[in-house]
């Protein structure tokens, strides 16, 4: 199996939240992609059009997860989403989300 950059290439195409959730749902696991979409959703186009007919291995990336998801939540609140809004979107809680903007701010300050 060739080496891939899964999450990466769903992060391009849909953001850091879709990356985290397909590492969350399918992390560890071996999917098959069609060579055709049949009607699906736009992430079955992009990983027929860059995967298709083998064998991919969605890595666990729990760091890369973590970090991807963080990265969102900083993101979106730069853009003046609530941390109820944005943690509706990631699906955590709201404490979740003023936690890590919290540390996302000591980082920031240098503290």
């Amino acid at each position: 199996m060739a080496d891939f950059d899964l999450l990466g290439d769903v992060e391009e195409a849909f953001g850091p939240a879709a990356a985290a959730r397909l590492a969350a749902r399918l992390g560890g696991q071996r999917i098959w992609v069609p060579t055709t979409a049949e009607g699906r959703a736009r992430l079955a186009d992009l990983l027929i059009e860059r995967y298709a007919g083998i064998d991919v291995y969605v890595p666990m990336a729990i760091k890369e997860t973590r970090a991807r998801r963080e990265r969102c939540i900083a993101e979106m609140a730069a853009r003046g989403l609530g941390t109820r809004e944005i943690a509706a979107r990631i699906g955590c809680t709201r404490r979740t989300v003023q936690r890590i903007l919290a540390r996302a701010t000591k980082v920031a300050s240098g503290e």
